[in-house]
């Protein structure tokens, strides 16, 4: 139960930073329930999947995690656009971002890029809160 309830919750944070950064995430009238939906379903397969990449002998860490864990997280970001009618995933700009020495200027991107960088960002902040989180998978 503290496995699941750990998972809604990082992939709940991940979704509202990524949203902040990006503007391509739209989420219907009652923002906050389907934040919560897409969290919910995000984090549901998170936690369905590594045990199934373990059986398939599949990495289950390091960059080949890290990979195929962005490219479960496009076709769900996908998926949950497709079947939630409140959660939208469309073309959208980047905000301005200034990272230490490194600057990323604000640039519009079309759906797919969209999909691709909202994967990403959520893979990578997810995959942070579950290192930072520890605790046995």
């Amino acid at each position: 139960m503290k496995l699941i309830l750990r998972n809604i919750i990082f992939s709940f944070i991940s979704l509202l930073v990524v949203s902040y950064y990006f503007s391509g995430l739209y989420f219907g009238g009652e923002e906050n329930a389907s934040l919560f939906l897409v969290s919910l379903g995000l984090g549901l397969i998170l936690i369905f999947t590594k045990p199934i990449l373990k059986v398939m002998s599949l990495p289950t860490e390091g960059i080949g995690y890290l990979v195929l864990s962005f490219l479960i997280n496009l076709v769900s970001l996908f998926l949950l656009d497709k079947f939630l009618p409140s959660f939208k995933l469309a073309p959208g700009s980047v905000r301005h971002l200034k990272l230490l020495v490194f600057v990323v200027n604000s640039s519009t991107l079309s759906v797919f890029w969209s999909y691709v960088l909202a994967s990403a960002l959520f893979t990578l902040i997810q995959q942070f809160f579950g290192w930072l989180g520890g605790g046995k998978d």
